[in-house]
């Protein structure tokens, strides 16, 4: 569903020119398109994401009293106290219940039903049957709209008494969704939707009428939401929760002369500044003004901003004050005396230290800090809360097992497994980089002092550095067209965009059958031959070319390894090697007769075996090495590549600002060093691809295993291949 937002801006116009009295402030407000919808159905929602076996009881308080007279601010003192009349929810979910309705958080549930009913269950039964609009409480069975329980009854009774003889096949048949509500009771096969405007008095006719055929099991019994008629005359919804950029644009620049405001008058003592401001600063009668600051009043304002909010009886609430209209008090803060320690303390630590924001322990990134995600996560901690209090633990013991630092579990404060990815001798050359920070021109105006790190960026940001600190490895199947697309579209686009990463590949190749003709092997050993012999502008040329053909379906018949066969046999008949020489044959490259090529291939096979990289122990995607930290190559995985670009450069920034290293210290043995593991096993190393297994230990399930799934517990007999065939083998 398209939430579409109008932005009203209100404000009073007014020409200012220098010296002149100021403006009144702007106010925004953000109006939803569609009509506000009823607020009782909103807190049903709510209720439902906290308990939804409490969704109906708060049904039925609706049906018994009259809401739909009464205000947005009645109904929801109302249904606040039926909550806790009703102990329909606990108190701390009754808390984020309130904070979801201050954000109307669930109102585009309550829409999206209506969206539904208007957009596709009405037209999809217009296209079969007669449709009564003027029904607004009414029940479809199949492909028919019921408006009355005896209607409902009587086609039930038909079913019952005749079975399908008599009955019309339905042509549009109900199903559940997501996000429907169902009533829980004996299971049938029998699918009724009860399309409602709960507030209508029909609905508690219908609602228990169907309650009792569900309770003796006779069907199924799902409640969504339908319009009211009434909704037309309602206003749309006010959005809370978004931020709001007011840009103004003029073509006309205003210069005011703000020359005397850099030669001010000294600040005032603390004393004669908090006798005079006091408690005055945020009252609620100081007009809105907003006076201009001179150029070096505007660096300490941070620091005179943190003075006061530290200073004050109510913290947050000064916080708050000062987060939501800076302006107002800016030139006020600019009066507060600088403490030159506190000033001195601000500046040696913010250098050291990262903004984290944490629930229950829990990190949050930048992109999950706002309002409906904060909102969503308070809904998840609050129902594992619940249910540790459910296992007997109290609130304040729950909490504590989140809040444990020495958890096990807990990974968030631990660096990620990381693998050596540096050649050894035997390895020499197997890693084929194609760019080189320190060395290639198109990096040549990047900063060659690694300090600039530790300066603080906007978040996302990339520090154009002149040394290779992050390094992004790409493991890939070169017989594959797909690994050939992310070659060109991420590894060359990123090297062609000038991001800060140094660029490699490896191609995985049989390591344990290095002298096979398997097509990865061959594809291989033609990269690194292409890569010796020819320029790279001319064989990416030529690689783009007879991808871009293969994927038209010139060769569908033939595999890519046979294409890309083909089109060497022509392209080596007017294309020269860069140094002027005749280039190889297919058959010399992967029979390797060539002496540096056989020597290359053996280093590249060392490497592999010890990282087992191959076409049998890496996903069909492939994998990429961020500083050894291995990601796989699935959907969306370029988000987790800057995320860990960023966790790399700020490890090192924070190295260099503990002076662990220093402009001169080899970066590469600082991120590799003793935290890289020097070997991978793809079945030792847990990944999204090769989880971890927990297993049950009881003695059934233990039992089921041994005889079932763990195959290497026992092994066949001598007579026989079967492997269900067993013998007992110890596990010890």
């Amino acid at each position: 569903m398209r939430i579409i937002g109008r932005l009203l801006v209100v404000s009073s116009a007014a020409v200012c020119m220098a010296g002149a009295v100021s403006t009144p402030p702007i106010r925004t407000q953000l109006l939803s398109n569609f009509p506000a919808p009823p607020m009782a159905l909103e807190i049903a929602e709510s209720i439902a994401a906290y308990n939804q076996s409490s969704f109906f009881p708060f049904i039925e308080r609706l049906t018994h009293e009259a809401l739909s007279e009464q205000s947005d601010g009645d109904t929801y003192a109302q249904a606040t106290k039926w909550i806790k009349e009703d102990q329909l929810l606990s108190a701390s979910s009754l808390s984020l219940l309130r904070l979801d309705m201050s954000a109307h958080v669930f109102a585009p549930a309550v829409v999206a039903q209506f969206q539904l009913y208007n957009e596709t269950i009405v037209p999809e039964i217009q296209s079969v049957r007669d449709f009564d609009t003027s029904c607004m409480v009414w029940a479809q069975y199949k492909d028919k709209q019921l408006c009355s329980t005896g209607a409902l009854q009587q086609l039930l009774d038909s079913e019952t008494f005749y079975g399908t003889t008599y009955i019309e096949e339905a042509r549009v048949e109900p199903h559940r969704l997501p996000f429907d509500h169902v009533y829980s009771a004996k299971d049938s096969d029998k699918l009724v939707v009860l399309y409602a405007d709960i507030l209508a008095p029909e609905f508690s006719e219908f609602h228990q009428y169907l309650k009792q055929l569900a309770d003796a099991g006779s069907i199924q019994y799902i409640l969504r939401y339908g319009p009211s008629n009434a909704r037309n005359e309602q206003k749309p919804l006010e959005l809370v929760g978004y931020g709001v950029e007011l840009a103004l644009k003029s073509t006309e620049y205003k210069v005011i002369d703000d020359r005397d405001l850099n030669h001010e008058s000294q600040p005032r003592s603390a004393e004669k500044f908090h006798e005079q401001m006091g408690s005055k600063l945020f009252a609620s009668e100081v007009e809105p003004t907003v006076k201009g600051l001179g150029e070096k009043q505007l660096p300490s304002l941070g620091i005179q901003a943190a003075q006061m909010i530290l200073a004050a009886e109510d913290k947050l609430n000064v916080l708050k004050q000062l987060a939501q209209d800076l302006p107002r008090y800016a030139h006020l803060l600019s009066e507060v005396p600088v403490n030159s320690t506190f000033a001195d303390e601000i500046g040696s630590t913010s250098s050291r230290i990262r903004d984290v924001f944490t629930i229950n322990g829990m990190k949050l990134s930048d992109d999950h800090v706002n309002p409906f995600y904060i909102m969503d996560h308070l809904r998840k901690e609050n129902a594992i809360i619940d249910g540790l209090q459910t296992a007997g633990l109290s609130q304040s013991q729950a909490l504590d097992l989140l809040l444990h630092l020495d958890s096990k579990d807990d990974k968030q404060n631990e660096m990620p497994l990381s693998f050596d990815m540096r050649e050894r001798p035997t390895e020499q050359k197997s890693v084929l980089w194609l760019n080189d920070l320190e060395k290639d021109r198109r990096y040549a105006g990047y900063a060659a002092d690694i300090n600039i790190l530790q300066w603080m960026k906007a978040p996302g940001m990339m520090q154009p550095v002149r040394r290779n600190i992050v390094q992004a490895i790409f493991a890939l199947d070169l017989s594959t067209t797909e690994s050939w697309i992310t070659i060109f579209e991420d590894v060359v686009g990123i090297v062609e965009h000038g991001m800060p990463m140094q660029m490699g590949l490896v191609p995985l190749i049989d390591y344990l059958a290095s002298d096979s003709d398997s097509d990865a092997n061959q594809m291989a050993k033609f990269m690194l031959y292409l890569r010796r012999a020819f320029k790279r502008r001319v064989w990416q040329s030529f690689m783009k070319r007879t991808l871009i053909g293969h994927l038209r379906g010139q060769s569908k018949s033939k595999s890519f390894v046979s294409t890309v066969h083909a089109a060497y046999a022509e392209f080596v008949k007017v294309q020269q090697t860069k140094d002027q020489e005749q280039p190889l044959q297919w058959d010399e490259i992967t029979n390797t007769k060539d002496k540096w090529l056989s020597t290359r291939w053996q280093s590249m096979t060392e490497f592999c075996k010890r990282l087992d990289l191959s076409p049998q122990t890496v996903p069909t995607s492939g994998l990429v090495f961020i500083n050894g930290v291995q990601l796989q190559l699935k959907d969306g995985y370029q988000q987790h590549l800057l995320k860990e670009y960023h966790t790399q450069t700020w490890h090192v920034a924070n190295a260099l600002r503990n002076n662990v290293i220093d402009e001169n210290s080899d970066i590469t043995e600082f991120v590799y060093g003793d935290r890289a593991v020097s070997s991978r096993s793809a079945m030792v190393f847990a990944s999204d691809e090769m989880p971890l297994r927990m297993v049950d230990l009881s003695a059934e399930a233990t039992q089921e295993w041994m005889d079932s799934e763990i195959e290497y517990l026992s092994y066949p007999s001598r007579n026989t291949t079967d492997l269900s065939s067993d013998e007992a083998v110890s596990i010890w």
